[in-house]
């Protein structure tokens, strides 16, 4: 995948990640703020997803580059709500 979407998820995600040491090393728990910047990458992955399924032709993928591909971009998906599930308990 090339464009600014990829690039603009990963430098969030960096971002993402260096607010959770942040609260890991204050000892505080997650708040609104953390879970709203969480659905934020998230709904930026679901928006590559749906790029990624209209332009798949176009990538000229062999079926199990395809399949790997949203494997990654799924897990992504559920990686965060899973995490901030976790965090609080």
């Amino acid at each position: 995948m090339s464009g600014p979407l990829p690039l603009v998820l990963i430098v969030a995600s960096l971002v993402f990640a260096v607010l959770v040491l942040g609260y890991v090393a204050l000892n505080r728990t997650p708040d609104w703020g953390l879970l709203g910047f969480a659905a934020l990458i998230d709904a930026g992955v679901l928006v590559l997803i749906v790029i990624a399924a209209v332009t798949i032709g176009d990538l000229d993928l062999a079926a199990a580059e395809a399949i790997t591909l949203f494997g990654y971009l799924a897990a992504g998906l559920a990686i965060l709500p899973f995490g901030f599930a976790w965090s609080l308990a």
